[in-house]
C-alpha cells in the first residue's frame, strides 16, 4: 500500500493479519509497481485520498498487464474515481478490482449501497464470502445502484455545480501561501491536500488551530503522515469556502513565519 493513504485501507492488513509494506508516492502511483511481488495484493485509493494523484485508464492497463505478469492483483478504492474520469468503460479487469460506493460521488445518505467490478473469478470468490458473512437482498440493492448509475450524468453536473466555484476560490487565493506549503489537486476532486514544510508545525497542529476558529480540515496523520491537511471543496458554497480559504491561509502564514524565526 502507499503512503499518505486513507487511514482504513492503511489499516487493514494488520486488521487480517496480513504482513504489508508502505511505499511513499512522490510524483505517481505508477511507483508502486517496482515493488509488487508474485502472490501479493496491492491495496490503494485511485484517486489518492487525500493527495488527488491518480491512475487514468492507460496506466491502469500498465498496471494491470504487470499485475498478470508477476501473478499479483491489486484492490482499487474508486469511490473517487468518478471525479476526475467521464468514461470508465474498457477499464482493465485482469487481476484488478474495483470497488465502488455512493459516499462520495453519489452522495446519498439515506441509504449506502457498494459494488464491485473486476476479475470474474474474484467476483465470484467475493460473492461466496459475502453470501456467508453478510446476506443481502440483492435485488433493492441492485436496483438502488442501477437508478444512480443511470443518473451519472445529472449527479455529476450537480457535483461540479458545487466543486468548479470552490477550485476557482482556491486557485485564485493560494499565491498567497508563505513558502514551503504544496497543494495537490486534480481536477475535479472533492478535496485537496496542502503540504506544509514548516520546521515543527505538524498537520495535527494546524488542523486544531484552525478548527479553534471554525475550520474543519482533516490532518494528515490520519493518512499516514503527518505533514499537512486535506480540504474539502464539495460540502459548502463558495462564498463560505472564501471565508475559511483565507483563514487557512492566515494560519499558515502566521504558523510557519513564527517557526522560521
Amino acid at each position: 500500500m502507499v503512503v499518505p493513504e486513507y487511514e482504513p485501507i492503511r489499516a487493514l492488513p494488520g486488521f487480517l493479519g496480513l504482513r504489508h509494506i508502505e511505499v511513499e508516492v512522490h510524483e505517481t502511483l505508477l511507483e508502486v509497481i517496482n515493488h509488487i511481488e508474485p502472490g501479493t495484493v496491492l491495496l490503494l485509493s485511485n484517486p489518492n485520498n487525500p493527495t488527488g494523484l491518480f491512475l487514468d485508464r492507460k496506466l491502469l492497463w500498465e498496471l494491470s498487464d504487470s499485475l498478470r505478469r508477476r501473478n499479483a492483483y491489486a484492490v482499487l478504492d474508486s469511490i473517487f474515481i468518478e471525479f476526475v474520469e467521464e468514461d470508465l468503460r474498457q477499464l482493465p479487469l485482469e487481476n484488478v478490482v474495483y470497488t465502488f460506493s455512493t459516499s462520495k460521488f453519489y452522495t446519498m445518505s439515506e441509504l449506502k449501497v457498494g459494488w464491485v467490478i473486476g476479475d470474474e473469478a474474484i467476483i465470484k470468490g467475493i460473492n461466496g464470502i459475502i453470501d456467508l458473512v453478510s446476506p443481502l437482498v440483492l435485488e433493492l440493492d441492485l436496483g438502488y445502484a442501477s437508478i444512480l448509475i443511470r443518473s451519472r450524468k445529472w449527479v455529476r453536473e450537480r457535483n461540479l455545480g458545487i466543486i468548479r466555484p470552490n477550485v476557482e476560490v482556491m486557485r485564485r487565493l493560494i499565491d498567497a501561501l508563505s513558502g514551503g506549503v504544496k497543494v495537490y489537486y486534480t481536477e475535479y476532486m472533492p478535496i485537496f491536500y496542502m503540504r506544509v514544510d514548516c520546521r515543527g508545525l505538524t498537520g495535527t497542529s494546524l488542523a486544531e488551530g484552525l478548527l479553534a476558529r471554525d475550520v474543519f480540515v482533516v490532518p494528515g496523520h490520519y493518512f499516514g503522515r503527518d505533514d499537512g491537511i486535506r480540504v474539502g471543496l464539495g460540502s459548502v458554497k463558495p462564498e463560505t469556502f472564501e471565508i475559511a480559504m483565507k483563514t487557512i491561509i492566515n494560519v499558515v502564514n502566521s504558523e510557519c513565519s513564527s517557526k522560521h524565526h
